[in-house]
């Protein structure tokens, strides 16, 4: 029963995310939506799924901006906003991070 309750839990911040992912929302904002406080769900996630909010979040936006990056006819400020990252820069450093190279780069490969 309870990993019936955990796994639906974690539907819930999986379609939060996918609905939200393109804008700027708080850790706080998905806790409160699937009834958490902020200590509780950060190791709630965590315990389930490996590493942190963040990190994951960062993940999903970053595997989103490949997929409009592949598609070649936006700009990758233009990817970087849809993708929820408030700051060109930053999406650039993260992308770079997670993927050892830059989404220029990435998407004239």
């Amino acid at each position: 029963q309870k990993e019936e309750r955990d796994e639906k839990l974690l539907k819930e911040v999986e379609v939060y995310v996918y609905c939200n992912a393109q804008r700027d929302f708080k850790l706080e904002d998905v806790a409160k939506h699937v009834g958490m406080n902020r200590t509780s769900f950060c190791s709630f996630f965590k315990r389930h799924v490996g590493k942190t909010f963040s990190h994951a979040l960062n993940d999903y936006r970053i595997e989103r901006a490949c997929e409009l990056l592949a598609k070649g006819d936006a700009s990758v400020s233009d990817v970087a906003a849809l993708c929820g990252f408030k700051d060109p820069a930053y999406f650039i450093k993260t992308f770079k991070r997670t993927l050892g190279t830059t989404p220029a780069k990435w998407k004239n490969h």
